[in-house]
């Protein structure tokens, strides 16, 4: 519910607010209110507005499987790493940046695996995930494979169908465990 004393305050002023609070704020909301000389209500408020409760990380899983040519290092340099670059991975979907590395999880196998041990060794929250997975590689005609990633960004899009450097896109599949 919108109170009347936003109306008061600009677009750009709400937004400057609520970014703060939600990115930069490690003292509290309540603080921020009061440096900034606005009612504590409002600051929750434009957070609401502008930082939307959605999908959360790990939500859903993202899956590739495939044969990489290439050496262990070789796959993770692709992948990217903590040096502040930009994935090569992620360049390849169109992207700019790094993986978040918390949502996470990729192997390279030394010799290549049966999909389904592969997969059985990802990092899936439920067995339908697993399961919607592996029957995609299976219709794909994967058989064997040195590497799985699985990552848990619900914002992430890549498009269907498309195999970068032997590495088949076999789609993104809800991983939320029922409580």
């Amino acid at each position: 519910m919108t109170t009347e004393p936003t109306k008061e305050y600009s677009l750009e002023f709400r937004k400057e607010i609520a970014d703060e609070a939600y990115f930069r704020t490690t003292d509290g909301y309540e603080n921020l209110a009061k440096r900034r000389g606005i009612p504590n209500e409002l600051v929750w408020q434009w957070v609401e507005e502008f930082h939307p409760k959605g999908p959360q990380p790990n939500d859903v899983i993202h899956c590739w499987v495939g044969m990489f040519a290439g050496d262990t290092f070789a796959f993770y340099d692709y992948l990217g790493n903590d040096d502040g670059g930009d994935s090569e991975m992620l360049a390849d979907m169109g992207e700019e940046g790094e993986f978040d590395y918390d949502l996470f999880y990729a192997e390279y196998f030394d010799e290549p695996l049966p999909v389904a041990e592969a997969l059985a060794d990802a990092t899936f929250s439920t067995s339908t995930a697993e399961s919607a997975a592996l029957a995609q590689a299976v219709a794909l005609g994967i058989e064997w494979v040195n590497v799985v990633i699985c990552y848990g960004d619900p914002f992430l899009v890549v498009p269907e169908g498309t195999v970068f450097r032997g590495l088949h896109y076999l789609g993104v599949y809800p991983d939320r465990p029922q409580r």
